[in-house]
């Protein structure tokens, strides 16, 4: 690293890549071009196997001639040159894999730019730091100036890295005679439980379907949820289900929207700290079970009202990361119970069931509509978590 490039400069470009459009839908992408980065910083020797146990772990097998790691510094190299080309045509500082290598490379193009970049820098640290002092003494004055209290939504706020993960329908290519066609099929929610079902009627011809399909809780809450983070100086990244994977989650927070029927990878960590809470997903209920006793609740319509129920999870993961759940059995369920997480007002009567030295949460809504239209939204039971 050239002795008069200072590390603010680099990590502001970095920014600037990882935000860039090329890159914000690549996490794999990020994630290597951060630790290569970080690496350079350190001035430290980065070799395949330092990248392949570091950012895969378990999945990387090098005995096995395991080619991941190069794949994905192809993938990486490929796209820098495409931000160069575009994005980054004017940035004044560059980032160079060589074909071969695994050590990133800074390349400055001009370095008055770059010095004068710093001076910019630090003036605005430096106007930054007496902002900060200011509003730490106005603070002290007075705590409840600027005082705000989001609860569950004060991790996600903080950061800026976020990703929301909406439920999809598998859809199945089936043949009948010499036609195809789209349709879904009961039992098969997603990847795994389409190949569950194939081992078990070999001689359905049925094959997966290159596309996947939304409820329409998605476009309506993902909307809304976009104006609630933006509004809070904030945002998230989009995932589908059947494309999410689990390792994201080492370095993003969670939030989920979807029916649990259709859950896959996310499924492994909805309500895997309830004591009292499971939910069964080939029949979509809910189940409570306290004092050895189980309760059941269900889809249901009586007199002409619908009834749906509505889980919204609070956990911690890995690595500082949190996860915030707005699963149901139905579309309705998920669009309530996300617009009544983002009433200010709602929100606070709701963490009154909390204990104070409790944070996370389990927390059973029912949802009740006339020709499913949302109503009535009412807390059913609830457990506070460690």
């Amino acid at each position: 690293m050239s002795p008069h490039l200072d590390t603010s400069i680099i990590k502001t470009y970095l920014l600037k890549i990882c935000n860039d459009r090329m890159f914000e839908k690549s996490p794999r992408n990020v994630r290597l071009l951060k630790f290569l980065v970080e690496q350079a910083i350190k001035k430290s020797d980065v070799s395949e196997y330092i990248v392949g146990t570091e950012l895969f772990q378990d999945s990387y097998t090098p005995e096995n001639k395991d080619s991941k790691v190069r794949v994905y510094m192809y993938n990486l190299r490929k796209k820098l040159k495409e931000y160069y080309a575009t994005s980054g045509k004017d940035d004044n500082l560059i980032f160079i894999v060589e074909k071969g290598q695994y050590n990133l490379k800074f390349q400055e193009r001009n370095t008055q730019k770059n010095t004068k970049l710093k001076a910019t820098i630090n003036k605005k640290i430096l106007w930054g730091a007496s902002i900060f002092t200011l509003l730490l003494t106005v603070l002290f004055i007075s705590k409840k100036i600027f005082k705000e209290d989001l609860y569950c939504w004060n991790d996600f706020f903080k950061s800026s890295s976020n990703i929301c993960v909406m439920a999809d329908q598998t859809m199945i290519y089936k043949t009948v005679g010499l036609e195809r066609f789209a349709t879904m099929n009961f039992y098969i929610n997603n990847k795994s439980d389409f190949i569950n079902y194939v081992e078990k009627h070999p001689n359905d011809s049925i094959k997966l379907a290159n596309y996947t399909l939304l409820s329409k809780m998605a476009p309506f809450s993902v909307k809304n949820l976009t104006e609630w983070f933006l509004k809070h100086n904030s945002n998230f990244s989009l995932r589908l289900e059947s494309s999410f994977e689990m390792d994201e989650t080492r370095t993003n927070n969670l939030l989920y929207i979807g029916q649990f029927k259709t859950m896959g990878t996310s499924k492994s960590i909805f309500l895997k700290d309830s004591h009292i809470f499971k939910h069964n997903t080939n029949v979509s209920n809910f189940v409570v079970v306290k004092n050895g006793k189980e309760k059941t609740y269900s889809y249901k319509i009586k007199e002409g009202i619908s009834y749906e129920y509505a889980m919204v999870s609070y956990n911690a993961l890995e690595n500082g990361k949190k996860a915030l759940f707005f699963v149901s059995n139905n579309d309705i369920g998920v669009m309530a119970t996300v617009n009544n997480f983002m009433n200010k007002k709602w929100l606070a009567n709701f963490y009154k069931n909390l204990p104070a030295n409790k944070k996370y949460f389990n927390a059973l809504f029912e949802v009740k509509g006339i020709n499913r239209t949302e109503i009535d939204c009412k807390l059913v039971d609830f457990e506070a978590l460690n």
